[in-house]
């Protein structure tokens, strides 16, 4: 099936190298976790010297990213520098960090300077890190005659399908495009990811791996795939993130209208329409006044400097609120990112550790339920000992991708950044903990909406309005 090799498209991202970087295959180089977030790093030979950056550049997708930098090789002394900050310097032997991400919006780029140097020279260079939107769509376009079959998948082990087994699926379209027809398939809540172009039968293209952001391609049905440059009069369109679906309680979208627009507007239901400006994100909050089982539909429009106009809709459908069922003992639960198709965890204290003492510790269970659209996995201790953990990790197999070292909360719920703030209480197996009776909280339509510890929990986890708790009525702002 994937016997195909090359075919690679695009930056991979900000690179550190001390030496020219040399390709191998697939078969060669086994998947480590970092190919899509730009953490390759080319240990230094002995007369060579830099900076090592724990992630070199990149995107990222989780508010904050965290990135440890050290002098490596030869080096004697150095310093880097985040845009906006003060530069910061750095001695053999020490390892200093940094923190971007809390003050930047989605496709904002922060740029990192450094500087190194030994006994008869200096090096200098720039890594770039650029937050994005974790539930952004990538849409890939195909210049063919005929309607191609696409195969899509997240690196991995295992590896993450986007389009179903091979030979994928058979792409959507065609959509004209600055005067030409493309065929086009659109991914949700996925950062890098690669394709195969076939006709669903004996031909197919190279690997295109890679893929970070919209791309357009040309396919001849066969072996033949080539990169083209995005078309300069493309369509203007709205682009809602996420783009549809279903949601619990509340959900808050973001409307952003491409840069190439004239003119722009989207409406919810029946409403008003709201002008957008191109370029510039604006959000809107769905849920607070829906029922469970309702639906509502955003309508947008679009039109270009040539006065064409594009429609385009998405529907988002209320769902009931998934409980999180609770057990007793030790335990946790981790929501997981859209790509990671495995979850372990590693769990300790000052003295023991819950989970084999052999990294990446054990597989969670995955429950079969999704909070906030993300797989529910539980991590539940079934061992002899009577302490407790003091801190956590959860990972993906070890494939290269995993949590901070977290503080442990049983029954916490936690997720990539940190823990939520929902615990599900039941009884520790050292020591016993308190079950107690849940509040329940309604909408003024009498629709139970959540179950808090306490009223003052409710503000974390309900849009702003009007409530009901114990046949009293209060009001979030």
């Amino acid at each position: 099936m994937k016997d195909w090799k090359g075919g690679q498209i695009g930056e991979d991202g900000p690179f550190i190298y001390n030496e020219t970087p040399k390709s191998k295959s697939e078969a060669e180089q086994a998947y480590d976790g970092h190919e899509e977030d730009g953490t390759t790093w080319v240990e230094p030979q002995t007369n060579e010297f830099g900076l090592k950056f724990s992630q070199a550049g990149g995107t990222f997708r989780t508010n904050t990213v965290t990135v440890e930098v050290s002098l490596s090789g030869k080096a004697t002394s150095g310093w880097f520098q985040v845009e906006g900050k003060d530069k910061v310097e750095l001695a053999p032997g020490e390892t200093k960090t940094f923190t971007i991400g809390e003050d930047m919006n989605f496709k904002q780029t922060k740029t990192v300077t450094w500087y190194a140097k030994n006994e008869n020279k200096v090096k200098e260079g720039k890594v770039s890190f650029t937050k994005v939107d974790p539930n952004a769509s990538i849409t890939v376009y195909v210049k063919a005659d005929n309607a191609p079959t696409i195969y899509a998948w997240v690196p991995g082990k295992p590896a993450k399908e986007l389009t179903g087994a091979w030979h994928g699926k058979t792409m959507d379209g065609p959509e004209e495009i600055g005067g030409v027809n493309y065929w086009y398939k659109t991914f949700d809540g996925v950062e890098s990811f690669n394709v195969i172009l076939n006709n669903g039968n004996d031909k197919q293209s190279s690997d295109i791996t890679g893929i970070t952001g919209d791309i357009y391609l040309e396919y001849d049905g066969g072996s033949s795939v080539k990169t083209l440059d995005a078309p300069v009069n493309t369509t203007a369109k709205v682009t809602l993130s996420p783009n549809g679906g279903d949601f619990e309680k509340t959900i808050t979208v973001t409307a952003t209208l491409s840069d190439n627009a004239k003119s722009g507007w989207y409406k919810i239901g029946d409403g008003e329409q709201v002008n957008l400006t191109p370029g510039k994100p604006v959000t809107f909050t769905l849920g607070a006044d829906m029922m469970e089982g309702e639906s509502k539909t955003v309508t947008w429009s679009a039109t270009n400097a040539e006065d064409k106009a594009k429609t385009g809709t998405a529907t988002f459908n209320k769902i009931k609120e998934v409980v999180i069922p609770t057990p007793s003992g030790i335990f946790a639960y981790f929501l997981a990112p859209s790509d990671w198709s495995q979850v372990d965890c590693w769990a300790w204290n000052d003295t023991d550790n819950f989970t084999g003492g052999n990294w990446p510790g054990v597989a969670c269970t995955k429950t079969g339920e999704k909070k906030n659209g993300m797989d529910v996995w539980m991590w539940k201790y079934d061992g002899d000992l009577t302490s407790t953990p003091t801190k956590i990790i959860f990972n993906n197999g070890g494939n290269g991708q995993q949590t901070k070292d977290l503080d442990f909360v049983n029954g916490a719920v936690y997720n990539r950044d940190g823990k939520t703030n929902e615990v599900v209480t039941g009884i520790s197996q050292a020591t016993t903990v308190q079950k107690t009776t849940k509040l329940k909280i309604y909408s003024i339509n009498g629709v139970k909406v959540a179950e808090v510890n306490k009223v003052s929990d409710a503000e974390y986890v309900l849009a702003p309005g009007m409530y009901i708790c114990n046949g009293k009525k209060f009001v979030i702002k």
